[in-house]
């Protein structure tokens, strides 16, 4: 090798070399402290194009280099040239290998870019339903506007692209939210609520939120008209991987297969352990009401598509001829929405946390009298709910026959939920 050959052969390695340390070696602090003098203008006022090309000056600088948990920064030159949808897959580079944004200003607007990407993918002609439904759970996770990603999802809800993984994964995002309960409660009243009234919207009702509250990793296999359904049990906990489906949310029910742990289709009913009871004796036992039919609602007061549901469910079990005996079960979960005065139901009243156990007991017997729940309404215990009936979601609505067996399951209360528990129920009485 020639003396020139050899020194442009080294010479490159060099450089190679500067570039690996420089790319290793990035001041986060520094460029953090940079970002910040960047941006900084007066409260309210507008990213100026000045700011925006300074911006694109110091990506420019540091080309190449790992700028750690601040490589978001790449995202932001494409929110400024309104490119959300790349915007979001730069976005999806960064979330590969960091858990959030600290920066408030910069999460916002990252959420905005979710957003607004989750709006153009669901209007495409091939939707790529895995993306819509990241982006979708991340807009709802990190824009501080949550009534707005509730009323532009209820927008996109109409849509063929919609399904209940779309709205499970809005759900999952709004837990990782920052918002308050009552904030959260309103963003589930609107994302349930249709857009006419009278008229259902795709994917709403409780199955939606049930599901969201299930373990991480619980897989849900479909039922044959399309997804599962179902609502959060304990209330914002983790998520569920949800199949997408383009239709209306799925019956959660499998003739012949296991409907929970230690619960199975055509299985005995074990008895419940009842911690409390309302409207009822108190020695109340689910054993009794061998001999007629039981449809037992898992519910709570405080969950919106739960209460949205429960005059649906009161109606059929009236319009059955032979008679069902209707059962609600609930559970101590320290808080409630409490009907008071002149709230309006299902969605009027006033969310309540750190509720006592004689608190709640109080509150949900205002409840059960305003949404007119004349029959026995239970507190069991949490590890009967998880364990022995596998109630991860609410509601999970049971119809059990005369015999005691499990005729079946449904989780939500969607128009296809409600007619396949009228099947059951009348499946039930036979």
């Amino acid at each position: 090798m020639n003396g020139g050959l050899q020194g442009a052969v080294l010479g490159s390695l060099l450089a190679a070399l500067v570039g690996a340390v420089s790319a290793q070696t990035v001041d986060v602090s520094k460029l953090e402290r940079e970002l910040e003098v960047l941006f900084e203008r007066a409260p309210g006022a507008a990213i100026s194009e000045q700011q925006k090309e300074g911006l694109a000056a110091l990506l420019q600088r540091y080309e190449g280099s790992d700028l750690g948990k601040l490589d978001y920064v790449r995202a932001l030159p494409f929110y400024f040239r309104r490119d959300a949808i790349g915007g979001a897959a730069r976005l999806d580079e960064f979330f590969a290998h960091h858990d959030q944004i600290e920066n408030a200003e910069h999460r916002m607007i990252a959420g905005r870019i979710y957003l607004v990407a989750m709006r153009e993918e669901s209007t495409r002609q091939t939707v790529d339903k895995e993306k819509l439904q990241r982006w979708a759970e991340r807009a709802a996770a990190m824009f501080p506007d949550l009534l707005m990603v509730a009323r532009q999802a209820n927008l996109l809800a109409i849509a063929p692209a919609d399904g209940p993984g779309f709205r499970l994964a809005l759900v999952r995002g709004m837990q990782k939210a920052t918002a308050d309960e009552a904030l959260k409660d309103q963003f589930l009243t609107i994302l349930y609520t249709p857009l006419v009234p009278g008229t259902p919207v795709q994917g709403s009702g409780r199955d939606v939120v049930a599901v969201a509250n299930a373990g991480p990793g619980d897989v849900v296999k479909p039922a044959p008209i399309g997804g599962p359904g179902g609502t959060p049990e304990a209330g914002p906990e983790s998520g569920r991987n949800a199949p997408a489906a383009a239709v209306s949310p799925a019956v959660a029910v499998e003739s012949a297969k296991p409907a929970a742990p230690g619960l199975r289709i055509g299985g005995e009913v074990p008895e419940l352990p009842v911690e409390h009871v309302a409207n009822e004796k108190p020695e109340f036992r689910l054993g009794d009401l061998r001999g007629n039919v039981v449809v037992l609602d898992f519910f709570a007061s405080w969950c919106p598509p739960c209460r949205s549901g429960i005059g649906s469910v009161i109606e059929l079990a009236k319009q059955e001829a032979g008679g069902v005996k209707l059962v609600g079960v609930t559970r101590f979960y320290g808080k409630g929405m409490d009907f008071v005065g002149e709230a309006t139901v299902p969605h009027g009243g006033k969310s309540v946390q750190g509720l006592t156990r004689a608190e709640e007991i109080e509150l949900n017997g205002r409840f059960a009298k305003v949404f007119a729940m004349d029959y026995p309404l239970l507190f069991t215990t949490e590890k009967a709910m998880k364990e022995t009936f596998g109630v991860t979601a609410i509601p999970t609505t049971f119809v059990i026959g005369k015999d005691g067996r499990v005729v079946g399951r449904v989780m939500g209360n969607g128009k296809a939920e409600l007619v396949r528990l009228k099947e059951l129920i009348a499946e039930a009485g036979r």
